[in-house]
């Protein structure tokens, strides 16, 4: 393991090719030291995403995958090849400020019961996204989730969730955050990134959640900034294959809390 806190990154790719170029050219350009290790899991992509970073980027550890393995299990993978003390997850879709991974490990580095840190998610015409939550009620779901989202988008519950009553400007202890950005600390983890149960979705929730159980801090950081362009695949049409995994992995997630809940109580 690298001395001084080293860092890797793992980017989970799945035809992605539109968005990797910037993700990892902005990781080029990271005012970090010393350089992170970064590693992309490619998750049996067809359009050419493994060899453009083949290709183009000698120095990244690509992995692929020969069929499509899930975000979980593909984080898992990386990480059981990383090496830093540190672990950022990134999506491909993100493009990383110059500071943003300085400032983020310093805070882990800075407050050592902090076990993940997150940035500042910004939307490509520079509006800020909400990308730190209040957990998730079945409330929360039915308005974010169902056909009452148009009907009632800036509903308290809804603005409750999204922390839509803050202004988001100060370093925070919060819920959960995105697993578009996070930046973990090895040392927290244990045995394993995420559950593997999640093929995609809620397993940023469950994990903050986990780390929560086990005594540790889950903090937004606003002078770190990421872009992320968001590709809102989830909310497209009444029905779509995306938004049945979401369904699945909130009532996995719920039956997994909820049994957690009863064996607590007996």
């Amino acid at each position: 393991m690298p001395a001084g806190g080293g860092l890797s990154v793992v980017v989970v790719s799945y035809n992605s090719a539109p968005w990797l170029p910037a993700c990892l050219r902005s990781l080029r350009a990271a005012a970090f030291e010393p350089r992170p290790q970064i590693l992309v899991v490619d998750n049996a992509s067809t359009d050419g995403s493994a060899r453009l970073v083949r290709d183009g980027y000698p120095e990244i550890t690509l992995l692929e995958n020969g069929r499509n393995v899930g975000y979980s299990r593909a984080v898992n993978q990386a990480w059981r090849e990383s090496t830093g003390e540190y672990l950022l997850v990134l999506n491909p879709d993100i493009v990383v400020r110059p500071e943003a991974l300085r400032i983020l490990h310093r805070h882990l580095e800075e407050h050592p019961q902090v076990a993940l840190a997150a940035p500042r998610l910004l939307n490509p015409d520079g509006t800020l996204q909400y990308s730190c939550r209040r957990h998730y009620t079945t409330a929360t779901y039915v308005l974010r989730r169902t056909f009452l989202r148009r009907l009632f988008p800036d509903h308290p519950v809804v603005r409750r969730h999204l922390m839509a009553d803050w202004d988001h400007a100060q370093v925070r202890e919060v819920d959960w955050v995105l697993g578009a950005a996070m930046m973990l600390r090895r040392e927290a983890l244990g045995g394993t990134v995420m559950d593997e149960r999640f093929f995609i979705y809620f397993e940023d929730v469950d994990l903050c959640l986990r780390l929560q159980h086990e005594g540790w801090a889950v903090v937004y950081h606003p002078d770190a900034v990421m872009l992320h362009h968001h590709r809102r695949a989830s909310a497209q049409g009444f029905l779509n294959r995306r938004k049945y995994e979401h369904f699945k992995s909130w009532v996995k997630f719920s039956l997994k809390h909820a049994s957690g809940e009863r064996a607590q109580r007996r």
